[in-house]
């Protein structure tokens, strides 16, 4: 599956990836931090992931996947969906353990390439082929670093990505999402977005064993995945860990208590 990934080596390749001229870029946060970047070819897109340096091999290995960032602005697509927010690169730091964190076919790129489209964030965001790739980079970066166990890390919409590409990597990675939409259409269909028609949604396409191995971490107080939204996926899904926090929203409080929330949801 895909093409052979070029070494993480000990330095940052000079490509700038931004979401906004206020956000700090992935490069300039792998600089800030030491840490390494890499391009990683897949079959269709070439995405990217930094990292600390990874002794070989690692015991676990943690990716993570980022959210939806800002896929619409003012009822339009936007031109680029990286958002404003780095919780995700926040989780990264904030982990002790071997960890990546990947990109998402589109997302931290100043010019689009030809194959990125508007429905590639919207419509299409957790589509076959946007999937696909996910799982073909996650391949690669598990064969490089051969751990002896790796775990899925996806917030929010990044979750589904990680649910969904799991699915695709053998042998199955363990999966941890973070105030995730687990039931995409109870999700749209509460916020009154419009249906995501080319992507899949996990509560209909995974298997009903695919829980095992999963845990979500949910905010009773997440008023963007509310946890009614994910009801039906629960029911669907009871061999899943579902683990809910009172006083969480869909950004606070997951980075401030992330090592002893991650600790115990790996034990």
């Amino acid at each position: 599956m895909g093409q052979t990934i070029k070494c993480l080596c000990g330095f940052i390749f000079v490509v700038l990836v931004t979401s906004c001229a206020s956000t700090p870029s992935l490069r300039d946060i792998s600089q800030q931090h030491d840490l390494i970047w890499t391009p990683i070819e897949t079959n269709g897109f070439t995405l990217h992931a930094i990292a600390r340096p990874l002794a070989k091999p690692a015991d676990d290995l943690h990716i993570y996947i980022g959210g939806d960032g800002m896929p619409w602005q003012d009822s339009k697509p936007t031109a680029n969906p990286t958002g404003r927010s780095n919780l995700t690169i926040d989780l990264l730091l904030a982990d002790s353990t071997p960890a990546l964190y990947l990109t998402r076919p589109c997302y931290q790129l100043i010019h689009m390439p030809p194959e990125c489209h508007p429905e590639l964030w919207t419509s299409a965001r957790y589509s076959e082929p946007v999937v696909l790739a996910m799982a073909d980079a996650i391949t690669q970066l598990k064969d490089q670093w051969n751990p002896a166990s790796l775990t899925l890390i996806g917030y929010s919409g990044g979750g589904v990505l990680a649910m969904l590409a799991a699915s695709h990597i053998s042998p199955k990675p363990n999966v941890i999402t973070v105030a995730s939409n687990l039931d995409t259409d109870a999700w749209t269909e509460y916020h009154g977005h419009l249906p995501l028609s080319e992507s899949s949604n996990p509560l209909l396409v995974m298997d009903r064993s695919a829980g095992a191995g999963h845990t979500h971490l949910i905010g009773g107080k997440d008023k963007v995945v509310p946890p009614s939204t994910i009801e039906r996926y629960r029911s669907a899904h009871p061999l899943a860990t579902y683990r809910y926090f009172e006083d969480f929203d869909h950004q606070c409080c997951w980075v401030t208590h992330w090592r002893e929330i991650l600790r115990e949801s790996t034990l």
